[in-house]
């Protein structure tokens, strides 16, 4: 299936807007919690902390290096997002925290056709290379057939960074 910008709206989340913010949240929770297994309460309760909320808010608020949360909505309805940071004082690194689609909309094509706007806007924004770490790991394969690659490096939670260089 072919998606085209005509059928959906991608815009920026205003982390000054409150109302935004609100919807934003309220999608964030129904994807954390689709997506942390029930087995990892300490990791799910961290995701919905006030904690996890000020540290995201801070990182879209701040000047250099900030967070950007891409929304796709159709129909005026939220029906993905995706959230990274750009280190242009890390060789213009871009890393990716969360991409999220609609359970309803998966394996549709949609979430590729959302990631290659999400890699469009990076690359505008001078990011030059894309790390991320899939999850859950069963996720390894739609990146590998997006190009990334495992580094071998491990982050700070043990998963395997894959990266994607322009």
């Amino acid at each position: 299936m072919i998606y085209s910008e005509k059928e959906f709206e991608i815009a920026f989340l205003d982390f000054q807007d409150d109302n935004m913010l609100k919807e934003f949240w309220q999608y964030f929770d129904e994807y954390i919690d689709e997506l942390i297994d029930l087995s990892e309460p300490l990791v799910l309760e961290y995701f919905h902390s006030d904690e996890y909320r000020q540290a995201i808010l801070f990182l879209g608020k701040r000047l250099i290096n900030p967070l950007f949360v891409m929304k796709l909505i159709n129909k005026g309805q939220l029906i993905g997002f995706c959230s990274y940071c750009i280190y242009h004082n890390e060789n213009a690194k871009a890393f990716l925290l969360e991409i999220g689609i609609d359970k309803n909309l998966r394996n549709k094509g949609l979430g590729k056709w959302f990631y290659k706007q999400v890699e469009f806007d990076i690359k505008n924004k001078g990011g030059k290379f894309i790390e991320l770490t899939p999850y859950p790991k069963d996720k390894e394969l739609f990146w590998q057939k997006l190009g990334f690659c495992n580094t071998g490096e491990k982050d700070e939670d043990g998963k395997y960074i894959f990266r994607l260089n322009f």
